[in-house]
């Protein structure tokens, strides 16, 4: 097993709650468990303190660097700043963490050691071993379950949890997928060009908890289950 240089992407957009407390945690995870790991925070033009906390904490830590958007651009933008930064900075691999601190930095080990067996796309799914969720609302499960089942049933998805966004990607998936999604469907959408080009898999059980503080950015309505459902259709298309 050889060491795998990997950066954490964590995109924010006006999370001045969260960005500080979440990348101290990072940092115990990264000290405890003595990780080669870097971030990368894409502020994504946030109008709050996000931009600022999270500078500090680069000044702080000195494993942490700050990229900023100077206007709001949308999660899809932020997470392609963080694959392109991280493949400029000649990282092996990159994880990928939502900055509301619903995804636990214990589970940190978990992804690298996944990427040290040489995977090209792990997924932190809710939906394998112990995995699972803690205080999310109902309606939040029963679209998550239904539209994941939906993708294994009916598209024969390669992973239970095609909408978590707490994952991982090799080097080799960082160059070779290439999206095209503007919003939050960029997940699914890895997913499925990861499958057309013969990426491999795995994985790993998070426990994913309500946000706390601060306000979400991700607005499920009919648009955007109806974008999923177009996304999945096309891929049947690709080549």
């Amino acid at each position: 097993m050889c060491a795998v240089k990997t950066a954490l992407v964590i995109p924010a957009y006006n999370e001045k709650e969260n960005i500080g407390p979440l990348l101290d945690r990072v940092g115990k995870v990264i000290r405890d468990a003595a990780l080669a790991l870097d971030v990368i925070v894409v502020d994504d033009g946030s109008a709050d303190e996000t931009g600022a906390i999270a500078t500090g904490r680069a000044a702080k830590y000195g494993n942490v660097r700050v990229v900023t958007h100077e206007v709001n651009q949308g999660f899809a933008a932020a997470l392609k700043t963080g694959i392109s930064t991280a493949l400029a900075g000649g990282y092996d691999a990159a994880i990928f963490m939502d900055c509301d601190q619903t995804h636990d930095p214990a589970d940190l080990p978990a992804f690298i050691a996944e990427l040290e067996r040489g995977t090209d796309l792990v997924i932190g799914s809710r939906y394998v071993g112990t995995g699972g969720m803690v205080d999310v609302p109902w309606h939040r499960v029963a679209v998550s379950v239904i539209g994941n089942g939906f993708g294994k049933l009916v598209f024969r998805l390669p992973v239970r949890d095609a909408s978590s966004g707490y994952r991982a990607l090799s080097r080799q998936a960082l160059e070779s997928i290439h999206i095209s999604a503007n919003d939050f469907s960029i997940q699914v959408e890895e997913v499925l060009r990861a499958r057309r080009l013969g990426l491999t898999f795995a994985e790993i059980p998070i426990t994913l908890v309500n946000r706390k503080l601060g306000s979400s950015k991700f607005n499920l309505n009919a648009a955007a289950l109806w974008r999923y459902f177009v996304l999945m259709l096309r891929s049947l298309t690709w080549r």
